[in-house]
Parts: C-alpha cells; structure tokens; sequence
C-alpha cells in the first residue's frame, strides 16, 4: 500500500476522493477506474436504483485534472457511498487496508463538519 496521505477533502461541504486518488492507492491505472466508475453509472441508472436510493450524480461528479503534460484529462469526484460501491469491486485481500484507511478518512472528514457545524450554531455571541 502507499503512504496514507491525505485522500478525503472538502468539496462544497462534503467529504469527497478522486478517482485519480483511487487509481494511485489502489495502484490501478486510472482509466480502468474511470472505467469501474462508468460502469458503476451505467448499472444504477439501468437498475432504476437511482430513482429509489441515489442518482449517480449524488456519488460521483465529472471533474477534470492536468496530466504531467499539462493536457486536460478526466476524473470522478465522488462520495464516501460512491467510493465505497466502487471499492467492493476490488476484492483482492492486499485491498483490505486501503478500503480501511479511506472509510477512516471519510469518518474523520464528517466528524470534523459536524463538529465545527455545532461550534456554529452554538457561538457565544460577543458584545460590542
């Protein structure tokens, strides 16, 4: 496995990887996961699941990323439920600990919102 970096941010208030993150930790090339992904789209929108449960638009967001040439290449955001479904597929046991540190990231990742989301609401207001 790789060094855990940092593998879960912030996108608009919610904890999110990359497809490009994936790939590297899981030490896939990335179109075969940009091809997992795609796959995973097709299938919740072919099952109707989406209707039901989510849209595929609620686990993974087209983005975009520059390759060492500077060329403008595709990627995934996506979701802790995103990366989850995407990550049952890779069954290998030596996958084990890369699945682990990722749900640990995105645990800790909601643990801080929701932390700094009650630090908000419960502010002691100052006086002037």
């Amino acid at each position: 496995m790789k060094r855990a970096e940092q593998l879960v941010e912030l996108q608009n208030g919610e904890p999110t990887t990359t497809s490009l993150q994936v790939a590297e930790m899981f030490n896939k090339a990335h179109k075969i996961v940009l091809r997992d992904t795609r796959n995973l789209i097709k299938n919740i929108k072919d099952l109707g699941v989406g209707t039901k449960l989510y849209s595929p638009q609620e686990l993974y967001r087209k983005s975009t990323y520059k390759d060492i040439q500077g060329k403008t290449q595709p990627m995934y955001e996506m979701t802790k439920d995103g990366f989850i479904l995407l990550a049952m597929g890779y069954t290998d046991k030596k996958f084990m600990e890369i699945k682990l540190t990722y749900i640990g990231q995105f645990n800790a990742m909601q643990h801080y919102i929701q932390e700094h989301q009650q630090q908000q609401f419960f502010a002691p207001e100052t006086v002037d």
